[in-house]
Parts: structure tokens; sequence; C-alpha cells
């Protein structure tokens, strides 16, 4: 009987779990149904917003011709809704994103210059998911889930360089494009010789690349990378993405859930209380927020006053609190009467990248020069315009 009250009790501690971690995900599925309120179009001349210049207002002042880019607008009104807490906490929540998101999204894994030779690769690694990523004999990329068919040992650890893809446990061995070339003991396996071509080729993600940014996708059944970006292709032309590279990568370990870490870099809203020091010379609330299907950004205003801030603030002021003057030092950038902070600070910008980018500086607007203007590609992406 105390075997069975104890089986009994251990039944319902598990049910009670069970129920608990149903209705967490159960909550963020109602929420989903109320999402299906459409999100609106919104009037950018009519819309409510913050006093001040509208940043298409501060555009019309620039000193050089504003690319068609920066004229584009698109706000939107999204349903008034709390979303659930669960969304950042819940195991079962983040499971799904797994399951549901991860495993069936683009997502940015590499640039092309990590891998410029036959046989380079990277290790990517997200969630609990991890893949290979391998320039191949003819230039092209591709991409496998990183573990070995026999075990499901990690083929790679580390980003590198080779000629097979060789498991490090039994030595089981593919060739860069997935086939396998070599079993150790092979006449031990007859049942892998026959399954060879089907059963033991390594499983290839879906590959595409833009800008120099090398996305895999795990989803055999995607759509192509080109329909899933849509138009943020052909907004980023003037910018030519492709023509940079990396000169330093920062990679940081942060104890909080993925969509906490990046929201910060979706908005300015946050800028009055976590860098205050900043407001004179930043249109925080201001910032003109675009939504498309797949991408949105926001742009803010560099030395264009917070209309948060109740007093006015010279051109000069501007420019040293960009600068981070003293009071008791002198600014080593004086305004000359008639102009602007901006215009100036745009200026000097283009002659400290003239050597790097050339006379194309020329032609480069003071938005330019001075403002984030900060994208945002589902789910995780940022890549920053300008």
């Amino acid at each position: 009987l105390r075997i069975l009250k104890g089986f009994v009790t251990h039944l319902i501690v598990f049910v009670l779990r069970c129920v608990r971690v149903t209705a967490k995900v159960w909550s963020c599925f109602e929420w989903e149904r109320t999402m299906a309120e459409p999100i609106q179009d919104l009037n950018p001349d009519t819309m409510t917003r913050s006093p001040g210049l509208s940043y298409q207002q501060l555009l019309d002042q620039d000193t050089r011709p504003v690319p068609a880019v920066l004229r584009e607008q698109s706000p939107k009104l999204i349903p008034d809704l709390a979303v659930p807490v669960e969304r950042f906490t819940s195991r079962a929540y983040h499971d799904l994103e797994v399951e549901r998101l991860w495993k069936r999204v683009w997502q940015f894994a590499c640039r092309e210059e990590q891998i410029p030779d036959a046989g380079d690769y990277v290790v990517y690694d997200i969630t609990n998911q991890s893949y290979i990523v391998v320039r191949q004999d003819d230039g092209s990329i591709k991409a496998y889930p990183n573990a070995c068919l026999h075990r499901g040992r990690r083929l790679k650890d580390y980003d590198g360089h080779c000629s097979e893809i060789r498991c490090p446990f039994h030595g089981f061995s593919w060739a860069l494009e997935g086939h396998l070339t070599d079993v150790p003991a092979q006449w031990d396996f007859p049942h892998v010789e026959e399954r060879r071509e089907e059963g033991f080729h390594l499983p290839e993600c879906q590959v595409g690349t833009w800008a120099g940014f090398v996305f895999i996708n795990p989803d055999p059944q995607c759509e192509p990378l080109s329909d899933f970006l849509g138009g943020i292709q052909e907004q980023f032309e003037i910018w030519k993405l492709e023509d940079r590279f990396i000169e330093a990568h920062v990679t940081k370990i942060i104890g909080a859930n993925w969509k906490i870490a990046q929201e910060a870099f979706s908005e300015a809203y946050h800028v009055n209380a976590t860098h205050p020091q900043i407001l004179p010379y930043l249109a925080d609330t201001n910032s003109q927020v675009d939504v498309w299907e797949n991408y949105s950004r926001v742009i803010t205003a560099g030395l264009s006053t917070s209309p948060l801030l109740w007093y006015d603030v010279s051109e000069d002021d501007m420019m040293r609190g960009m600068l981070d003057v003293r009071v008791d030092q002198d600014s080593p950038i004086k305004i000359p009467a008639g102009q602007t902070a901006r215009a100036v600070a745009s200026a000097s910008a283009r002659d400290r990248w003239r050597s790097a980018v050339g006379d194309r500086v020329d032609s480069m607007s003071d938005s330019e020069m001075m403002d984030s203007i900060d994208y945002t590609i589902f789910p995780n992406m940022h890549p920053w315009g300008a």
C-alpha cells in the first residue's frame, strides 16, 4: 500500500506539472489567436508622434541629395496587447521556438569572406542545433547538420579548413559535397554500403547569400532566400555591403532570452533613461519606425535634439555634447553663424572617411553620415545602413 500510495502521489505531481506546462503554452497560443487582429497602415502625415521635426522634415534640410531609400515610410499600428511573460521564460515555449522557428527560418550564419577557399568552414550554433557551413570546390557553399550519421558525434568543434569531413570519433568520412567516402572496417557495415547514397549522404540545409552574408535554412521545403528578404535587397543596394569585410568580431554570452537581448537595437525609446547624456544631440522619440514583411528599421537622427528636453539646446552645445567636451574645455569644433551642428559634423565625417571610401563621400547625405539607420531582419539580424 505504501508503494502504491507513493506511486499515485508521484503520478499526481507529474500530471500537475504537465498541466502547468500545457497551460503556459496554451496561454501563448491564446495570445497568438488574439493577434489575428490586423496590423494597420498609418498615415505618416497625420499619425500621433512627438513634437518637433519629423525625420522627413529633417531630411528636407540636408546639404546633399537624400537617397530614395530614406524617403520610404511604412509606419504601422500594432494591436495594443500585452505579450505573455512565458514568451521569455517558458522552457516549453523555447522548445516550440526551436522546432517551429529555428528549424524552419532563414538565419545569418557567417560572412562569405570567412570561407574564401574550398574546404574553409565555420561552425554555426543556434539553440541546441549545430551546423557546418563549408565552401565547395566549385565556389558554392553548402551547409550540413554538425552530427555524424554513425553515432551523432559533432563532426567539427571549431572553424577551420579541411579536405574532407571526418568524424573524430570512429573516422567515418564524407567529401566536402556530402557523399560518404570512407568507413573504417567497411566489411562490417554492409548495410551502410547498401544505403550509401540515400541514407548516408550528409543531409543538406538550404543555403543562400545576400550582400556578402551567408544564410542557412534547415527546412528543405523553405521559400527562396530572395523571397524571404523581399524589399530590403533593393534598399541596401546603395550601400554595397558585399564590398565590406569583417574588421572585428565580438561575441558575448548574455543571461537573457534572445528576444530581449536584441530588443534595444529595434528602438530608441530607452535613451532618455539609459543614455540621458545624449539627449541634447539625439532625436530619440522622433525616430522613424518602418515595418515591412520580414524586416523593419528604426532611423534615429544625430545632432537633432530630443523632444523630451524642456529647454532649448544651441548648435554649439549639441556639438559639445556629441564630442563629450567637459564644461571647462573649449570645443575643438566651432559652429559658424548660420550653420547647423549637423551640417558641420557631416562635413567633418566626410573628411574622416575619405581615405577609406574615396570621393564617394561627397555624394553621401548628412543623414548617412550622422544617423543610426538600424534594420532588423527576422528573426535576429541587424544590418546597419550607410
